[in-house]
């Protein structure tokens, strides 16, 4: 005779994997944009799900017998999910608030359109420049360490533990200072040569004032910013797809 006594623990473990997973899968790149409907992102989290359950299940057992155990241990799960989440979802600032910056200093900033992943209006530069580091992402097999991440976070942070809200904050605090730091880092090529090109014309329409600088300076700025993107491009997506990783690996202990 079929017994059923292991549905009781296969659905609190299942659960408990699924609100950690399953809120990673909505905040990682690539797969939690939002042109990504939100049933194939359930889809994929519950597939996964099921495949690490064997994997993740000794975490969880004994399974608590009491409801407000079952509730703390859910919103630990919600946490913890949120903060690796998180973690890689502002990670992808960096590339935005980069792009930003370089399309002002290559006179483009006016040029917008519908950014494809947040639906939303935004710079074309910027729009290229998430789009490539999100294909680097899976290029580069990111999204694998998204998952391993998750699987490892369990020596880090176990179902028995508690979340300190101070170690939160200072997660978020670390990301966002790392964020901006790179987004500099990929811009300054760029403000370096807005700044020496703009002294440049300084110097040329105080010698030649009867030159017009304004029609030579707007297509030449674009056409050598464009050549200084192409030779910073790869540079510029490695220290991305870094930057990511090293986010990750923070969930992965030692």
């Amino acid at each position: 005779m079929l017994s059923i006594k292991f549905l009781p623990e296969f659905a609190f473990v299942f659960m408990m994997i699924f609100a950690r997973l399953g809120t990673v899968f909505m905040f990682i790149p690539g797969i939690g944009d939002k042109i990504i409907p939100m049933r194939v992102r359930l889809g994929l989290a519950l597939a996964t799900v099921f495949v690490m359950y064997p994997l993740l299940r000794g975490y969880y057992l004994p399974a608590p017998v009491a409801l407000e155990q079952v509730m703390r241990g859910l919103m630990h799960e919600l946490v913890i999910g949120l903060m690796i989440g998180l973690s890689a979802r502002l990670s992808t600032a960096a590339m935005q608030t980069g792009g930003v910056i370089i399309a002002q200093q290559m006179g483009l900033g006016f040029a917008s359109s519908m950014d494809p992943t947040q639906r939303e209006q935004s710079l074309v530069l910027t729009n290229f420049m998430i789009l490539t580091g999100t294909m680097m992402v899976f290029a580069a097999d990111v999204h694998h360490l998204a998952i391993a991440a998750v699987v490892r976070s369990y020596d880090v942070f176990s179902f028995a533990g508690f979340v300190q809200a101070k170690d939160v904050l200072a997660l978020v605090t670390l990301v966002t200072t790392e964020t901006f730091r790179l987004a500099v880092q990929i811009s300054a090529p760029f403000l370096v040569f807005g700044l020496v090109f703009n002294v440049g014309l300084a110097v040329i329409a105080r010698v030649m004032p009867a030159l017009q600088v304004f029609f030579l300076a707007v297509p030449l700025t674009i056409m050598l910013g464009f050549i200084l993107l192409f030779i910073t491009m790869g540079i510029i997506t490695t220290l991305y797809v870094e930057h990511i990783t090293t986010a990750l690996q923070r969930f992965m202990g030692g």
